[in-house]
């Protein structure tokens, strides 16, 4: 073979081509191998699956499992159940539960109206001291001297579509917690207090009707960064009790009661009005403004564009106002899209940590 400025021989050519195969097939070899241990990694990486429980009022089971016989067999469900497992339980009442360490979800087959947990002389119907759990769907209640209906100390979890009522202390208590929520519960008629918060933050406390407590609704201390709207607040001793809580953001609330505001003189601000503005109807005519609460003791005061928001701020102290107060009551209101924006002390009353508000000064 014949090339520019000298000659190559064919066993050259030859040897140079050989050389080039021998690094593809090694190249390739190298992926497979490479390939096949990533694929004997994932198999011997074990699989967790979650189970199904089944509870009714005599014992419980694993989906496709065998029948447990149990006195207390929503107890024994939890406590045999492993992490994610969902638990469904039956219509019919049950005695008081505690979860702890375990991120399950608990939830009735039928809803609150046919499944109830009673806590009565056991001091707390339900009672949580862990993450990651959900729990739908129950009437939870507690007649023993000083029992409370929900004690929760966690982070990450869920009530919703529970009835909340009849309990001789308070409704629920959280504490010492972060990423909690409650929504969609009637929470009603627990003497005292409806919802405690204390030492907590990133709590979301929405579409709750809290309602008949003889001291407060909702009661705050050393609460920060949560949310507190689209609530129905009413008939209690008193709204709401801010004490120590700051950097919160409470709005689109309806608060009809005795006191609607107890508060600290020093209070912190709070933030009583949405993050940003909202469209809405109101009366049949569209606005975007921001959208405080409805203060059922904010008379004197004039909505002069008729856009249902008064004019004048609700006055509270210093730091704490509303001043997009709502004229009526929220369900005069349509709003765009959603509503959102970005150990129990029972023995502590509101009584003891707040003054009443001073009824606000529209005069001027």
């Amino acid at each position: 073979m014949s090339v520019s400025g000298g000659t190559v021989s064919e066993k050259a050519v030859s040897e140079k081509v050989g050389y080039k195969k021998d690094i593809d097939i090694i190249s390739r070899s190298f992926r497979l191998i490479v390939l096949l241990a990533s694929l004997l990694f994932l198999v011997s990486v074990p699989v967790v699956s979650a189970s199904t429980i089944y509870v009714n009022t005599t014992g419980w089971w694993f989906e496709g499992g065998y029948f447990n016989a149990s006195l207390e067999p929503l107890q024994d469900a939890i406590d045999n159940a492993s992490d994610w497992d969902t638990i469904i339980v039956k219509n019919g009442e049950y005695t008081a539960i505690f979860i702890e360490d375990k991120s399950i979800t608990l939830r009735s087959e039928n809803g609150s109206k046919f499944t109830t947990i009673n806590g009565t002389f056991y001091g707390t119907a339900v009672g949580i001291t862990s993450n990651n759990v959900t729990l739908s769907g129950f009437t939870i209640t507690s007649r023993g001297s000083h029992d409370g209906g929900m004690h929760i100390e966690g982070n990450d979890i869920t009530i919703e579509h529970c009835g909340i009522v009849n309990c001789t202390d308070y409704g629920i208590s959280i504490s010492n917690s972060a990423d909690v929520t409650v929504k969609n519960c009637q929470i009603l008629n627990n003497n005292n207090v409806g919802i405690g918060l204390y030492d907590s933050n990133s709590l979301t406390i929405e579409n709750n009707t809290i309602s008949y407590h003889s001291e407060c609704g909702i009661d705050t201390y050393n609460l920060s960064n949560s949310r507190i709207f689209n609530n129905t607040v009413t008939s209690n001793g008193a709204g709401i009790n801010i004490f120590s809580s700051t950097n919160n953001v409470i709005y689109f609330n309806d608060f009809n009661n005795s006191g609607n505001v107890w508060f600290d003189t020093s209070q912190p601000p709070n933030r009583w009005y949405s993050l940003q503005q909202m469209t809405y109807t109101y009366n049949g005519s569209t606005y975007t403004n921001y959208i405080g609460n409805f203060w059922s003791d904010n008379l004197e005061n004039q909505d002069s564009n008729g856009d249902g928001i008064w004019d004048y701020p609700y006055y509270m102290n210093s730091n704490n106002s509303d001043p997009y107060s709502l004229v009526k009551t929220r369900d005069h209101y349509t709003l765009a899209g959603t509503v959102a924006d970005t150990t129990p002390q029972p023995s502590r009353t509101c009584q003891q940590l707040q003054q009443r508000r001073k009824l606000t000064d529209t005069s001027t």
